[in-house]
């Protein structure tokens, strides 16, 4: 919101030369418009101690949260996702263009230019509470110049998304971790006409209007009535359907079907011949007896698929079908489950009654969930939306996109999105109860390399990194450095280095350092291993909390002032305001941060070449300051500005007026706090957006989901090498069952054995499966070297194993670290095809001999073990066939194959993969 008065702002130099130009004077305020009284100020608080906030409620939700996302989806390191703020046209954090407070960062024009900016991503996971989505714009009346007026369009739209953030569980600990329930805001989003003139762009899936329409390719089996067949059995050709309650005679002909002789009151001309020729016969379920004469039944369901949807009786598929939707019909549903109470249909037009006069009437029933589709549209339209259900969103889901803010200038408007996030007075006991976990983390858990100012940065050197001891300019301000980055630097820019007991890494840095007078310094920094420390963001290093309850009439005193737009009398006037600000707690970090022998003055491009910096962006990102919500609404805080922007009753400022209608009609706050766990009064603690997700956001890893259905969700991320992946096992209760991250190696792919093919494919080694601490199974190698397996078997090897849960699973065998199948088997190439010992009843896992103890054979779990094999992907299974008790028997979905007495074979490898992307 503040970021209009940056606009605003640039016209107030106009205004202010106006006082020396007469000519360029702005107009007036009409004489009949009624006087503007000027508010008094604000009190201010006697000092600036925090303020106590309200008690933080009890909230159930979000569930804690696992991914985070760029807003724009950038790949860039965390570094340079902040640096690219700089390029902002304004709207910096935490002070904007205009010299004044802001609580947020803007994406607009300037960033366009390094980040793909056409859709806003949600931060992380979460649950939106609440939303705003105009009709069309509103305008604002702006009067540039004398006679001229400018009817300027401001995107309204917001969403308000709630999230938890949860530090990691430490193993072996009944402790629950520190969580801070916080908000991500994303003000400036489109309105619903640019959506509606525009069809192919997507719509966010949390607008939710309540409304469904049946899919357009549901075919239900129909229609209404019994189908008329030309042979008497299932399947035979079909002539026509007769209507429910069609009076017919028909003879005996078997016991499912009845001879068609007659139809009374229906006129079906393609069932004159089949009547005749005696090849017309009913489905005696579908014909009732009813006082000598027969009728076909009121529940009689035809035998062909139709284009629609089948209404029930019941909440089953079982249950009689009532009626039908046709494709696209938008209805009203309500329940849960696979079957939903139908409760209205809407008309397509107004001409289009639907099933009754009125429009939301409908037979009452049942339909199939799964053949319909909500419809996406806002709740309302113009007004604030508090759910009274959040509805939870994924990282990296659609949010909007960018709207339009003009100013009082004819020019085009400016698309931007002005991006906060923000939480209540529980901030500072969680980063203390936070800042100790985090000494209780793994190392696995320390990800950033702390540079602390004052480290010397040695020039670079043609022989290498420099040694021991060798000095160089200090770094002028501190720098995490996220380990993904250092471990991407060439090979040359890395050196490890041992004296005696202590090792020594070299890193040569550039682009991230700077000196004091923030010039790029380049160079090589030397971490002492196990004394230079690596922490976590849950350590929340470097991060201040700054509390400030100045008055908004300082910073922008301020602003003129060094702008030199001041006359002497205002540089004498507003001295003790603009004094406040420069020495107050914002200011004076930044002082701290960008001039720390504060022989300058701070005004934008200060702040945006300090932006510049990554060093400097990064300690900026890690200022909290607990100020008052911009979106908070109060007119005396808006009316303290009319002095210093020279508005007063009888010289009313034109633009000044139309901007307070302009704050008041974007903000919001009153309507949502309450509903959704904020503080009434606006008094939160802001923290930096992309801070936050720099800090916390780790790249996606290759992944595999599996789930015991025998489908496998593949998600390979394009910011990791396909080498590794976790694998997850999702049971029926939805509960995670994580193996880990597998390390794969990279080997030929293999035609069959001893032809190559073309490609490579990865193997991993799946010795230690057996020991995972996920696992809910017995499982190990004998006497092979065949222990390799590709990452999509291994994903429904563990999905089988987890399934069964028996503890005497024994391979024999997959692949050998080439892929190779080895001299054992043909087939076993590419980590695909394996072999397993048959399952004993006396669960020792031993060898069994089909052809000579079948009767030590455990047939129901060889059987269970066969199905779960089928089910995640292995068509062939090759075993031996044996006799037990005097009968030969060959085990369910296997084939028999000489030499397979001792162990089942399992190949013809198809699983039910899905590949997903950031998109799913």
């Amino acid at each position: 919101m503040i970021g209009f008065l940056r606009d605003l702002y640039e016209g107030l130099k106009d205004e202010y030369r106006s006082r020396r130009d007469p000519s360029r004077a702005m107009p007036s305020r009409p004489a009949e418009s009624p006087p503007w009284p000027a508010a008094p100020r604000p009190a201010e608080p006697a000092s600036a101690e925090p303020i106590p906030g309200p008690v933080r409620p009890a909230l159930e939700s979000p569930a804690p949260l696992k991914h985070w996302s760029h807003p724009f989806r950038d790949k860039s390191n965390p570094l340079v996702q902040l640096t690219n703020l700089s390029k902002a046209i304004g709207g910096y954090y935490p002070v904007g263009r205009n010299g004044m407070w802001h609580g947020g960062v803007h994406f607009d024009s300037g960033t366009a230019g390094v980040i793909d900016q056409s859709s806003v991503r949600c931060l992380a996971d979460g649950e939106v509470v609440a939303y705003r989505i105009p009709a069309t714009n509103p305008t604002t009346t702006y009067f540039p110049a004398p006679g001229v007026t400018v009817e300027a369009p401001f995107a309204s739209g917001f969403v308000l998304v709630r999230h938890r953030l949860a530090a990691p569980a430490i193993a072996g600990s009944t402790d629950a971790p520190p969580q801070l329930v916080f908000y991500s805001h994303y003000m400036h989003l489109e309105d619903w006409a640019s959506y509606q003139a525009d069809p192919a762009r997507a719509l966010p899936a949390f607008w939710r209007a309540g409304s469904y329409r049946v899919k357009a390719d549901v075919m239900d089996r129909g229609p209404l009535g019994a189908s008329v067949h030309g042979e008497a059995k299932d399947g035979s050709k079909i002539f026509a359907t007769l209507p429910r309650g069609a009076a017919v005679q028909a003879a005996y002909y078997d016991l499912l079907f009845f001879r068609l002789e007659s139809v009374q009151g229906v006129d079906l001309p393609e069932l004159a011949e089949p009547i005749r020729t005696g090849r017309a016969f009913l489905r005696t379920c579908d014909v009732e007896r009813v006082e000598g004469s027969a009728r076909i039944r009121s529940n009689a369901l035809g035998l062909q698929r139709h284009d629609g949807l089948n209404i029930h009786a019941a909440a089953n598929a079982k249950s009689d079908v009532l009626a039908m939707l046709p494709r696209g019909a938008e209805i009203v549903i309500s329940g849960e489950g696979d079957y939903r109470k139908l409760e209205g249909v809407i008309p397509a037009s107004p001409d289009d009654a639907g099933f009754s006069a009125d429009a939301y009437e409908a037979p009452p029933g049942y339909v199939r969930f799964a053949a319909l589709e909500p419809i996406l549209a806002p709740q309302q339209l113009d007004s604030v939306v508090v759910l009274d259900e959040p509805i939870p969103i994924k990282a990296g889901e659609l949010i909007g996109h960018l709207g339009p803010n003009q100013t009082d200038e004819p020019a085009p408007a400016e698309y931007r999105l002005h991006l906060e996030t923000f939480t209540d007075d529980y901030l500072p006991k969680f980063l203390e109860a936070s800042r100790a976990w985090a000494q209780r983390l793994p190392e696995q858990e320390l990800g950033w390399l702390k540079i602390a100012r004052g480290t010397p940065v040695v020039a670079p050197r043609e022989n290498g990194p420099p040694v021991l001891g060798e000095n160089g300019p200090p770094a002028g301000n501190a720098l995490l450095v996220p380990r993904a980055l250092l471990e991407g630097l060439p090979a040359e820019y890395k050196r490890v280095v041992t004296l005696q007991t202590t090792s020594y890494n070299w890193y040569r840095l550039e682009g991230l350092l700077n000196d004091a007078d923030g010039n790029p310094l380049d160079g090589w920094v030397c971490e002492k291993v196990g004394v230079t420390p690596w922490v976590s963001p849950w350590h929340w290093e470097g991060y201040d909390i700054i509390h400030d309850y100045g008055p908004m009439e300082r910073s922008l005193a301020y602003r003129l002032s060094i702008e030199g737009l001041l006359e002497q009398d205002e540089q004498e006037r507003y001295r003790p305001r603009i004094d406040a600000w420069d020495q107050g707690p914002v200011q004076s970090r930044l002082y701290a941060i960008i001039d720390s022998n504060r022989d300058g003055q701070l005004g934008t491009e200060e702040i945006r070449a300090a932006l510049c910096i990554p060093a400097r962006a990064q300690s900026i990102s890690q200022l909290v300051v607990q100020y008052e919500s911009e979106w908070h609404y109060r007119q005396p805080k808006w009316d303290a500005l009319d002095e210093v922007l020279g508005h007063t009753t009888s010289t009313p400022h034109l633009n000044w007026i139309a901007e307070k209608e302009r704050i008041r009609q974007i903000s919001w706050w009153s309507e949502v706090a309450r509903k959704v766990g904020l503080p009434e009064d606006g008094d939160v603690y802001h923290l930096h957006p992309i801070g936050l997700v720099a800090a916390f956001r780790k790249p996606r890893e290759n992944t595999y989901r599996i789930y015991q259905d025998g489908t496998i969700e593949r998600y390979l991320s394009p910011e990791q090498k396909p080498d590794s992946a976790r694998y997850i096992y999702v049971d029926k209760e939805g509960v995670e069952h994580d193996f880990g991250v597998f390390k794969a190696i990279e080997a030929d792919k293999w035609k069959r054995e001893g032809m190559r093919d073309v490609g490579k494919v990865f193997l991993i080694d799946i010795s230690d499966l057996g020991s995972n601490s996920a696992r809910k199974f017995g499982f190990r190698f004998f006497d092979t070297p065949r222990k390799y397996m590709s990452m999509p078997a291994l994903a429904s090897l563990i999905g089988v194993l987890m399934e069964v849960r028996f503890n005497d699973v024994v391979c024999t065998g997959f692949s050998l670290r080439d892929g190779s199948p080895g001299a054992e088997s043909k087939s076993h190439i590419n980590g695909q095809n394996g072999d397993f010992r048959f399952l004993r009843l006396d669960r020792s896992g031993g060898s069994l001999l089909l052809n000579s103890e079948p009767e030590a054979l455990d047939e129901f779990r060889e059987m269970a073990f066969i199905e779960a094999l089928y089910k995640f992907g292995w068509k062939q299974m090759l075993v031996w066939e044996y006799t037990l008790n005097g009968v030969k028997k060959l085990l369910p979905r296997t084939a028999h194959y000489p030499g397979h007495h001792h162990h089942l074979h399992v190949g013809r490898y198809q699983p039910s993969i899905k590949d997903v992307s950031d998109e799913s």
